[in-house]
Order: structure tokens, then C-alpha cells, then sequence
């Protein structure tokens, strides 16, 4: 997965992150590969639909909005439409993290999307409580999805 930000990725990639994408998705599919990205909700704001073009498995970086499931539910509903008027193949996932808010915040805006999206990304840290948090979510997400 290429997880592109303003904060962490190289300048040159940030010049044109689209071109920037483009070149990962080609390195990625001339090795027979898919490709994923989850770039920051600020170059998913500018790019979605362009970057689309290049991906196989789009994941967006809502989890910022995961406090508030609405906005969460509009964001991601907004970005998925952009994301698939350019590619209608591509899959999507929706993240949300176990360091931004709750474990029923986690879940509440997992299932406000459940008939937009393909599946979940967590970004997580590794002290105990989170993971403790993560596989909580995981146990409910299975339950809820098998």
C-alpha cells in the first residue's frame, strides 16, 4: 500500500502526487502485483478521482471523522462516488483507528457505510489498550460480516 502524505512522503512525490501514483501503480502492476493506496484525507480531498485511475484497492483515511459518524458517513459516501465515476472496478476500503475516539465510534461508522464500501483498514498503535481495542472491533466486525 502507498500511503501518501504531506507529512513523511518525499517532496518529489509530493510535487505531483498523481504522477507520483501513477509511477508506483506501474512499478506495481509490471511485477504482477495489485495496488493499493491510502493517501491523507487532505490529497483524497484534491485527487480521489485521478488517483482512481491508477488503483485496484483504494482505501480512504476517514479516521479522522470517526468521532462524528455522520460526517464520517458523508465523507466517505462523497469519495467513493468520485472514486468510482473514474474507476467502477476498483475496491474500497474505509479506515478508522484506535487511537481516534471510541470502540462504538469504530463500529458506528463502519456500519453507516457497510452497503458503500468493500471492507476496513485500522490504523492502530501497539500499546496494549489498542490492540485490546482493535481485536474487540475485529471480534465485532466478524460477527456482524461472516
Amino acid at each position: 500500500s502507498y500511503d501518501l502524505e504531506c507529512e513523511g512522503s518525499p517532496e518529489r512525490d509530493m510535487r505531483d502526487p498523481v504522477a507520483s501514483v501513477k509511477l508506483a501503480s506501474d512499478i506495481v502492476h509490471n511485477n504482477g502485483m495489485k495496488f493499493m493506496i491510502a493517501p491523507s484525507r487532505a490529497l483524497t480531498s484534491l485527487y480521489a478521482a485521478e488517483f482512481a485511475k491508477y488503483v485496484d484497492i483504494y482505501s480512504i483515511q476517514a479516521q479522522s471523522l470517526q468521532s462524528q459518524p455522520n460526517e464520517y458517513k458523508k465523507y466517505v459516501e462523497k469519495i467513493v462516488m468520485e472514486i468510482t465515476s473514474t474507476n467502477p472496478e476498483i475496491s474500497i476500503t474505509a479506515q478508522v483507528s484506535t487511537v481516534r475516539g471510541s470502540l462504538q465510534s469504530m463500529k458506528n461508522s463502519i456500519s453507516s457505510v457497510e452497503g458503500v464500501i468493500d471492507g476496513v483498514t485500522s490504523w492502530y498503535s501497539g500499546n496494549q489498550k489498542a490492540l485490546d481495542k482493535l481485536e474487540r472491533f475485529v471480534k465485532w466486525f466478524v460477527d456482524r460480516y461472516k
